[in-house]
């Protein structure tokens, strides 16, 4: 009688090989490469100016605020004072030992700070705030974007949490159960940018869900029921 009441769960595959588990747990030795379409913003210490959204001065850093460049399909940014400079193919610490570099020839040892902006996680199902996550760090774990959501739903299945990710051009899960203390530690998994968490719901919300409509559809018959005897 009621189709619509039913919660579809997404399950997404699950990893298959040793080499597709190991890419989960190779992510917290990685740090993020630069590459085409990143925006990314440059502060500089004391020279607001030439800053694109500073963590240092009065340019506010977040990417909102529009302070901040792409990296173009040649793997090229365009800097303040520097011009273009190729990033594509850096990791974060790289380029700004390049950019320190280029900078030196008229700033006195510059410090220099380098953001990606579009480091993005989903966060989807049973959380208080599902939604895309910035990552601000370049080490984020489970536990800390879970939290982020703002804490799990009334009907949070968090026996049956999925991390899915890219692995070879292949779309793969790994679940955890977070009231198993064995796999406690994997709450310390990291967690890299375009990942999906996903919190099903329990088979609970469906039941409780079928059950208030059966009620109100309950009550309405009755109702019908008292006033059709009322008017005889």
């Amino acid at each position: 009688m009621f189709p619509s009441c039913r919660t579809q769960n997404i399950r997404y595959p699950e990893v298959k090989t040793a080499e597709e588990l190991s890419a989960f747990y190779a992510a917290s030795s990685q740090e993020h490469i630069l590459k085409t379409d990143d925006k990314i913003n440059l502060s500089i210490q004391g020279h607001d100016d030439l800053s694109l959204g500073s963590v240092y001065g009065i340019y506010n850093a977040n990417e909102v605020y529009g302070r901040w460049v792409l990296i173009d399909p040649e793997g090229f940014a365009a800097l303040p004072r520097v011009g273009q400079v190729h990033l594509a193919g850096l990791t974060v610490s790289q380029a700004e030992d390049s950019l320190r570099t280029l900078y030196a020839r008229s700033i006195v040892n510059p410090v220099i700070r380098l953001r990606v902006l579009n480091r993005q996680i989903s966060v989807l199902g049973e959380m208080k705030s599902p939604g895309f996550m910035n990552l601000e760090k370049e080490q984020n774990t489970l536990a800390e974007c879970l939290a982020r959501a703002g804490d799990f739903d009334f009907y949070a299945d968090k026996k049956n949490i999925q991390i899915a990710r890219m692995v070879n051009d292949t779309l793969r899960a790994l679940t955890i159960d977070l009231t198993d203390p064995e796999q406690a530690q994997l709450n310390k998994l990291s967690v890299k940018p375009g990942d999906i968490i996903y919190v099903p719901s329990r088979k609970g919300k469906v039941w409780d869900k079928r059950s208030a409509n059966i009620m109100t559809v309950t009550s309405v018959i009755t109702t019908l029921v008292v006033l059709t005897q009322l008017f005889k």
